[in-house]
């Protein structure tokens, strides 16, 4: 698995330049980089978006993204140089800071794992809802 990487895509490669997506997989496979999905990705997320408006979710969504890779056994391999800042930020100083590394903790635990199959439906006096959420 040395050559196994979790593909974090972000909403800008695939949306915006699906060539160079596609070029960066190809070249990776010709260097026998292997590329994994990864699966339930949210978005990077783009601190300009997120982090001006609560460094909480900003730290959280980030976190959220580092997670399911290291459920796959995995390092993230990131195209848009705008995920890799956010990714690499905040890993960096969940490393570094206990507080905000026990506060993301905190969030994380309230945060339903995307890769659980999904909740069946219910309904209730209200309407249909989702058992679990």
């Amino acid at each position: 698995m040395a050559n196994d990487y979790a593909l974090f895509l972000g909403c800008i490669a695939p949306n915006r330049y699906p060539g160079c997506e596609s070029a960066g997989i190809a070249c990776s496979k010709k260097v026998g980089i292997n590329l994994h999905p990864l699966k339930g990705a949210s978005c990077c997320p783009a601190p300009g978006a997120f982090g001006s408006i609560s460094l909480d979710v900003f730290y959280a969504m980030a976190a959220r993204n580092i997670v399911l890779a290291e459920k796959m056994g995995m390092d993230i391999a990131l195209e848009c140089n705008g995920c890799y800042k956010s990714i690499w930020e905040v890993n960096h100083k969940l490393k570094h800071n206990d507080d905000l590394r026990d506060m993301v903790n905190e969030v994380l635990k309230t945060v339903k794992d995307p890769t659980d199959p999904p909740a069946s439906p219910t309904w209730s006096s209200r309407g249909p809802s989702t058992s679990g959420t």
